[in-house]
């Protein structure tokens, strides 16, 4: 009876130990969060940023795979709830105290970011975790259906899945969700995070990291430090960290010591069109590969197969296909008479179908299609989308070799103009050749601005050439006044550059927005078109705001090269860069704890530390505020 009475009262005396530390822990986490909302509320003060009002939620669909699996008596395998636990106990993916004060509904908070917020996020898991290699269009719908049904909830959506059909379920969602305005991530691993040494931790922080902050309206894949258009990549290695590659496009960021996003590559939504998704995708696509061991009777079997509705080929090299073969030929033709959607694929691994030989020129007199660049994945599941729109077969074959969600690059106006260059100045030629002077006027006025700038913009320099005999103003812009030295800069057409330097009078006219051709240079990050501007005189010349707003971006995102590329086209006056607030580069640099940027601010531009906002605070006071000593040190 004495020892239950002695053990009641240590648990009681434990019980009060426990609460008066949690009281004393709440206290001090109010404290520190008090801190942290006056800094944020100043951070959110200062024009020119885009900092969230509030931080950003993500759902995270757990589908399976090797990246949420864990041991058991049988091996590695998915457990209920386990992933979640895992996270919950991690403290780079939760704040234990954040999350046990401020969360609601299953949600799990992270640490406060760089960026100064923090990713609410929850995980939904699947009740029967997906094998991948049994991915169909039955699960396509159902993970569809869960971003649909939580598309107004969250921000972003991270799908864990497994590697082996990755590529094909990121290609088969880029089609089925229709004018996506959100960011939709896909990542696995090839190494559970359960194991002590694994890929699955970083490739899932760096996913969150991105759904956390940024918003790309597109279906991704991130895996091993890359960022790729979903529906470009394809998965080269089963054993390899960096088993993904994007083999006709390059990643659409890259993690290094800052995150890198190709903003000019990421697809422009339509704020007018309304999200939506197209399920129930058709199962009847074919995929043959080209082999010299292939027969006629096997390639008949699937030609003619009733169920079929599209077939793909993957051709050799550049799209050929052996033409000593003409029951093949028939066989093709027969086919696209019977209303099959036929599209010819190289099986190269980096390559794309041009049909410049003639045995890939066959193909096209019998009805297939050209992919271009499409990889296979993605050429299946866009077959399947626009088989289940339940649309003509003529507007079918159309749309295949439309680019419609980035997933092709089809060259069909730089080829159809390289091909009919010599006929269009010739053309141009009769035109100019028996007109009045007033009409000749109105042609080289009117028209010949536009066509230069066309051919600038695909790097036709040598027709350009061409038409110097007719004594056309190469210094004449279009509607905007856009200059063909502006559009050549802005795609990086160096050898069109080079020969606009030499022939317009005056390489610094500003277009319509106040922009020379070098500052396109420069924000489109062209290395050798800035070098040759700048050597030719070129200024940087654009809105001071629109400078102003770029940098401070540059400076939240930590984008160094875009500071370095700056300086190499000779931007001057670096302090006068400033929010309508007083707060400069400097400030702001101090600020986001961008020390890189500070150092090259201090030793390339000569940076003055010491002006002060209209609080009257330098960039040394905001990092002693904040106490970052190795800033405090460089500014002291």
């Amino acid at each position: 009876m004495n020892q239950k009475l002695e053990l009641e009262q240590q648990n009681s005396i434990h019980l009060h130990s426990q609460n008066s530390q949690s009281q004393e822990r709440k206290k001090e986490f109010d404290k520190h969060q008090a801190v942290v909302f006056r800094e944020k509320h100043n951070l959110e003060c200062s024009q020119g940023l885009r900092i969230a009002n509030q931080s950003r939620k993500v759902l995270i669909i757990c589908t399976g795979g090797t990246i949420s699996m864990f041991p058991t008596e049988n091996g590695l395998a998915v457990k209920k709830g386990f992933f979640e636990k895992f996270l919950r106990e991690d403290s780079y993916f939760c704040d234990s105290d954040y999350t046990y004060f401020h969360s609601s509904d299953g949600f799990l908070i992270t640490p406060l970011t760089i960026y100064q917020q923090r990713i609410w996020y929850k995980i939904y898991e699947l009740e029967n975790p997906i094998d991948s290699t049994n991915m169909n269009v039955i699960y396509y719908d159902q993970i569809a259906s869960i971003i649909e049904t939580n598309y107004t909830l969250y921000d972003s959506f991270i799908i864990l899945h497994g590697t082996d059909t990755m590529a094909y379920t990121a290609s088969a969602l880029s089609f089925m969700l229709e004018n996506l305005s959100k960011t939709v991530i896909l990542t696995g691993s090839q190494i559970p995070c359960s194991m002590m040494r694994n890929d699955g931790f970083n490739n899932l922080l760096c996913s969150l990291t991105i759904a956390g902050h940024y918003t790309i309206p597109e279906v991704l894949v991130c895996f091993n430090d890359k960022l790729f258009r979903g529906n470009r990549c394809t998965k080269m290695d089963s054993s390899a960290m960096d088993s993904f590659d994007s083999p006709n496009f390059e990643p659409l960021a890259t993690f290094k010591i800052t995150i890198k996003i190709k903003w000019d590559k990421v697809l422009k939504r339509d704020p007018e069109k309304k999200f939506h998704v197209q399920k129930n995708l058709c199962d009847k696509i074919a995929i043959v590969k080209m082999h010299p061991f292939i027969s006629s009777d096997t390639l008949k079997a699937i030609l003619t197969n009733k169920d079929t509705k599209a077939i793909i080929i993957e051709t050799y090299g550049a799209g050929n296909i052996p033409i000593n073969r003409p029951e093949l030929m028939q066989m093709l033709q027969e086919a696209y008479d019977q209303g099959k959607v036929i599209v010819n694929l190289s099986q190269c691994y980096k390559s794309k179908v041009e049909s410049i030989y003639e045995t890939g020129r066959a193909l096209l007199k019998v009805g297939v299609l050209c992919g271009w660049d499409c990889t296979t994945e993605a050429m299946a599941s866009k077959l399947a989308y626009l088989f289940s729109k339940n649309d003509s077969i003529e507007n079918i074959r159309k749309n295949v070799q439309k680019n419609l969600r980035g997933e092709l690059s089809p060259p069909i106006e730089n080829d159809m103009f390289e091909f009919q260059q010599e006929n269009f100045i010739q053309a141009l030629n009769d035109a100019l050749q028996y007109r009045t002077n007033e009409k000749i006027d109105i042609l080289k006025n009117l028209i010949l601005p536009n066509i230069v700038c066309y051919m600038s913009k695909g790097g036709f320099h040598q027709s350009m050439q061409q038409l110097k005999v007719y004594g056309i103003d190469f210094d004449k812009g279009d509607y905007d006044n856009r200059t063909g030295l502006h559009l050549s800069a802005r795609e990086g057409q160096l050898e069109t550059v080079k020969f606009l330097i030499k022939e317009c009078k005056n390489i610094n006219t500003v277009d319509k927005f106040g922009r020379t051709a070098l500052f396109e240079a420069v924000i489109n990050r062209h290395h050798d078109v800035i070098v040759e501007l700048q050597r030719a005189g070129g200024i940087i010349q654009a809105p001071k705001q629109e400078i102003t707003s770029i940098l401070m971006e540059a400076i939240r995102t930590g984008d160094q090269e875009l500071f370095d590329l700056f300086h190499l086209g000779g931007l001057q006056d670096w302090n006068t860069f400033q929010t309508v607030d007083g707060r400069n580069l400097g400030h702001v640099a101090a600020t986001f704890r961008q020390i890189e940027i500070i150092r090259f601010l201090k030793y390339q531009c000569k940076f003055r530390f010491t002006d002060k906002d209209r609080w009257g605070k330098t960039a040394l006071d905001e990092a002693k505020k904040r106490d970052f000593k190795e800033i405090c040190k460089l500014l002291s």
